[in-house]
């Protein structure tokens, strides 16, 4: 069964949202965006999400110790880096935290536990450039279990699942108005346990 992670929360309210669906995975921004929220905003956020759904924190070319410091102090289980990080970049993160898993953006780097395939643009809610086929080929033929993002809604989510991914990530798609939508994350989380 794929995993569902929900991307981007910044409010209460999207946490209630999460504690009722119980997605996997919680997705916190901490990188420009309008769904960046502060390390202070983000441990108030943990502290109210249901402790099965495990925090990822949302990465670009971050100080390390500032990734090590919301690890150690309990508000991130994972990291999730989107920027330029290399092999080295992360075996120096893995020092600091080793047992933190780490999802790697675009490509396979080692010491990441998981590969992203997502939008040049994360968070935009454009789909991916890959066709369905390619997809389940890429996802086949990696090496590291893989998320996938871009684009994915209740409309598309199916054929998304199809190419067998170990997790899908979800921002744009579960919100109205720019904002998470609870109806829509419950359904999605159903949708997701229902078909894979």
């Amino acid at each position: 069964m794929a995993k569902v992670k929900i991307c981007g929360l910044s409010r209460i309210e999207d946490i209630v949202a999460l504690n009722a669906a119980l997605p996997d995975y919680a997705g916190f921004v901490f990188v420009p965006s309008k769904r960046q929220i502060s390390f202070k905003q983000a441990k108030i956020l943990r502290e109210l999400l249901d402790a099965s759904i495990l925090a990822v924190g949302v990465f670009i070319n971050s100080a390390i110790e500032d990734i090590a410091k919301l690890f150690n102090d309990g508000v991130i289980q994972i990291a999730q880096l989107h920027g330029n990080e290399d092999a080295s970049y992360i075996g120096r993160l893995k020092t600091l935290c080793p047992k933190m898993p780490i999802i790697k953006a675009y490509r396979q780097v080692t010491g990441a536990s998981y590969l992203l395939l997502d939008n040049l643009k994360p968070g935009s809610g454009k789909p991916l450039s890959m066709t369905s086929a390619e997809l389940a080929k890429t996802i086949a033929l990696s090496q590291l279990p893989v998320f996938v993002a871009g684009g994915i809604n209740l409309n598309t989510v199916q054929d998304v699942l199809l190419a067998k991914p170990y997790a899908i990530d979800v921002s744009s798609g579960v919100e109205v108005d720019g904002k998470k939508d609870a109806q829509k994350i419950l359904e999605l989380v159903t949708t997701v346990r229902r078909f894979s």
